[in-house]
């Protein structure tokens, strides 16, 4: 702790791979509380608002690399900031320098747009593209057909420019032609996901996944399906895949569903279980009406699912009419803004339908906790915990076992009095049901002396987590139920009698 301490009054610099760790100052106990791992910075004495300025010698006349810049319209305010991101323009040779410019003038990029692609792929100007440069070029406006195409898919993705050509770019587009994708859909595919090249890779499981959903080459949905799970990592569809089995849907089922709404799968997980959880809990739907209505997963919970559900509960309390019924709660959900207030709200008298706007309104505001706390909150850019840390933090506090803490129990004096309190495994306890609580607290629960420290919220804020539930291990959902132990819900007969209880309707 002192050794952090005096980084800090000497204001050390430190580079990208430092690592300190907290740990007790009882040196017959040492445990790690948690890790700080520090980002590679630069120092600077420059201010974001100012601009550094260049020596006039970097922009004169005598260097052929800026002349070539000045001939296609690049203002010297934009030289010096291209200086700036990459010094090594100035020594770049001038003819290979101005033969790929002028290339890409070719295919009508404004010189503002020819600054802000070396800024952003400054290395595509190095000599170990000055012979493939072209051929590149022709390629790809054979493939994309027409200048104004290619200009939109390298604004998008100017590492087009950088890619590697013979082993990267030619065998991928080649491998979606030969799986069937059309060149038409593929370069619509490659508009929307600029970064499809470098990231796509085809093995047995996922031809598998692709033969399992029942699409076919024809159907329109087909490009959207091989290119996400082109994209995608085993690990992410497998725990997507499981998502949902959860909740009682068959593997075959799953992929049948994404094979006919191939945009769920990219949809994250917190947001399904957060759906799913709503249909099950509150709208009393079995978990299968998601194969047929797609729109219950991909609906916003906050301002579509909720507020309507909620709307159409309202109206039934209120005796209104007309009442939106169990079965044309979907068709309600699927309208538009403008249409389902006039057929639910503004269809009523001036006085009703303002009490009714109100209501719906205010359960439209209503955010997640996590939300608003993360808009406010003044840690959301900060990234200096990592998941790894987090997990080190976690379980390095629950490893205090309750042996070592019975050790220390004994003494006395301020700050010593640690209240401990072990678990009771009673008799009526099913082991098979509560198995996961009794087996975690065996060495009993972490000592905690009185204090809570609301470390969830407070990690959530540093990490910019979306939902606290990102940073809990068994989280609750918006319904106070838990996903992993399906509680609470109903017990069965045997379970009353094992509690001496019973119930009466």
């Amino acid at each position: 702790m002192n050794h952090i301490v005096n980084l800090i009054k000497n204001r050390f610099l430190v580079d990208g791979s430092s690592k300190y760790c907290l740990f007790s100052e009882n040196p017959d106990k040492k445990w790690c509380l948690f890790s700080i791992f520090i980002k590679p910075t630069t120092y600077s004495t420059i201010s974001h608002t100012e601009v550094e300025p260049v020596k006039d010698e970097t922009i004169g006349d005598q260097i052929p690399s800026l002349n070539v810049l000045r001939s296609l319209g690049c203002s010297e305010s934009d030289i010096s900031s291209l200086l700036l991101r990459h010094p090594p323009l100035r020594n770049a040779e001038a003819g290979p320098l101005r033969s790929k410019l002028s290339l890409l003038t070719a295919l009508q990029f404004t010189p503002a747009d020819l600054v802000k692609i070396i800024h952003c792929r400054p290395w595509f100007i190095s000599p170990r593209f000055d012979n493939s440069f072209e051929k590149r070029i022709r390629y790809f406006m054979e493939f994309f057909g027409s200048k104004d195409i290619l200009r939109e898919a390298i604004t998008k993705n100017p590492s087009l420019l950088v890619y590697n050509f013979n082993d990267g770019v030619q065998p991928v587009i080649q491998l979606y032609e030969d799986m069937g994708v059309s060149r038409k859909d593929l370069i619509r595919m490659l508009l929307i996901r600029p970064t499809l090249i470098p990231r796509t890779s085809f093995d047995d499981e996922k031809l598998e996944y692709i033969r399992k959903s029942g699409i076919q080459k024809e159907s329109k949905m087909y490009k959207y399906l091989v290119t996400l799970i082109g994209i995608s990592r085993h690990e992410t569809i497998r725990s997507k895949v499981a998502n949902l089995e959860q909740y009682g849907l068959s593997d075959d089922e799953i992929w049948r569903l994404f094979g006919r709404s191939p945009y769920l799968l990219p949809l994250s997980m917190e947001k399904v279980q957060r759906n799913m959880t709503f249909i099950l809990g509150t709208m009393k739907f079995p978990a299968n009406v998601v194969l047929k209505q797609q729109c219950l997963l991909t609906s916003s919970l906050e301002a579509v699912l909720k507020p309507r559900v909620l709307v159409a509960g309202k109206i039934k309390d209120m005796g209104l009419s007309p009442e939106i019924m169990r079965n044309r709660l979907i068709t309600a959900l699927r309208m538009t803004e403008v249409r389902f207030l006039k057929a639910y709200i503004n269809c009523h008298p001036k006085e009703v339908a303002n009490e009714l706007l109100e209501f719906y309104n205010n359960a439209k505001g209503i955010k997640r906790l996590a939300v608003a706390s993360k808009k406010n909150s003044k840690f959301r850019n900060v990234g200096i915990f990592s998941v790894d840390v987090l997990d080190q933090l976690s379980w390095n506090l629950f490893d205090m076992s309750l042996t070592e803490t019975l050790h220390h129990q004994d003494a006395t004096g301020p700050g010593h009095s640690v209240s401990i309190v072990a678990p009771r495994k009673e008799s009526y306890c099913s082991k098979d049901a509560l198995h996961y609580l009794l087996e975690a607290l065996d060495m009993g629960a972490p000592p905690h002396g009185g204090i809570t420290y609301g470390l969830d919220r407070l990690v959530m804020l540093i990490t910019g987590a979306s939902s606290i539930r990102d940073v809990i291990a068994f989280p609750k959902t918006t319904t106070a139920q838990c996903a992993l132990t399906r509680t609470p819900s109903e017990v069965d007969a045997q379970q009353l009698e094992d509690l001496f209880l019973r119930t009466q309707s």
